[in-house]
């Protein structure tokens, strides 16, 4: 968790069942950059429903407030990445595996074979030579447990822990170093962790994103 009292003045989000909770999550924002969420739009709450029904994994409650309230799209100018749109999503499903085994770029498994392995949860794995549960366990991790909902711009992925058992973290950033980084108990704490790295890179003089 993240010490909200050393966060060089970032507003306090509060608990995310709170009514206030997104009001206070654009104050943050605002205070970052005053267009943090201009290029963000609001996803359906039936639009929710569906990709939690195609990927076969339901989204934590703070996320999908976000994505119904503030929605999906890109930070602004040099900060880089953002958080995916619905069809994002769609196109995305399987990417923590695909990631972590580098299987996007073995011509021998097909984008097919992905989604039947990912939405299945496993259970119907079309390539066991090559999906073995070494193979799909990273860190302790099973990465059918993640849904990848972003990027930061430089090649590393925001994700989701949504297991259905014990959760060692919520958010975490997928390095491109295929490392687990920034691990946080909710969506709302890797949130706030990425509003305190775009913080960081103006202090540290890299520019005022436009």
């Amino acid at each position: 968790m993240i010490d909200s009292m050393a966060d060089g003045g970032l507003p306090v989000f509060g608990d995310s069942q709170d009514a206030a909770w997104i009001g206070r999550v654009r104050e943050a924002g605002a205070f970052v950059h005053e267009k943090y969420f201009d290029r963000f739009s609001p996803v359906s709450g039936s639009e929710i429903e569906g990709i939690e029904a195609y990927l076969g994994r339901s989204f934590p409650a703070d996320y999908k407030r976000f994505l119904m309230e503030i929605g999906a799209g890109q930070f602004p100018g040099d900060f880089g990445g953002g958080f995916d749109t619905p069809g994002d999503l769609f196109d995305s499903c399987g990417a923590a595996v695909y990631f972590f085994t580098g299987t996007a770029w073995n011509t021998d498994v097909s984008r097919e074979e992905h989604l039947r392995l990912y939405r299945s949860h496993g259970a119907d794995n079309p390539r066991p030579d090559v999906f073995t549960d070494d193979v799909l366990t990273h860190d302790g991790v099973s990465l059918l447990d993640l849904v990848h909902i972003g990027s930061d711009g430089s090649c590393c992925y925001h994700a989701l822990h949504v297991g259905r058992g014990e959760r060692p973290f919520g958010y975490v950033l997928a390095s491109d170093s295929q490392e687990f980084e920034d691990p946080e108990a909710t969506f709302a704490d890797g949130l706030r962790r990425i509003m305190l790295h775009h913080l960081e890179a103006i202090n540290e003089d890299y520019g005022d994103p436009g």
